[in-house]
């Protein structure tokens, strides 16, 4: 995502994180969540997806932040949505992303 749609990787990571804590909520029951993602090219699934699971939950052996995974927790909809989507942006990007005016996606 960072390589081939850099332009539209928070807001897609920040919809992803809202609609996983919607759904969780909606599904599952209310209070805090945990959601993580896996680093490109670690997983084996082969695409990108955001697991989204009770705060004390943990995703494949995994409960906290690593190289290969990033976890966070999320306790509100849109400000912790867009909170959730810039820490994912920082951690894939080992830091703040630069100001780039991006033209692809």
């Amino acid at each position: 995502l960072a390589k081939w749609c850099p332009r539209s990787m928070l807001g897609l990571l920040e919809e992803m994180s809202l609609e996983g804590y919607r759904t969780y909520r909606e599904h599952i029951g209310k209070g805090p969540v945990r959601q993580c993602i896996h680093a490109a090219g670690v997983d084996t699934t082969p695409w990108l997806h955001l697991h989204t699971l009770c705060d004390t939950g943990a995703v494949d052996g995994i409960r906290s932040t690593t190289s290969a995974v990033w976890c966070g927790r999320m306790t509100g909809e849109v400000d912790s949505a867009a909170m959730v989507a810039r820490r994912i942006v920082e951690w894939t990007l080992g830091g703040p992303p630069a100001a780039k005016h991006y033209t692809s996606c």
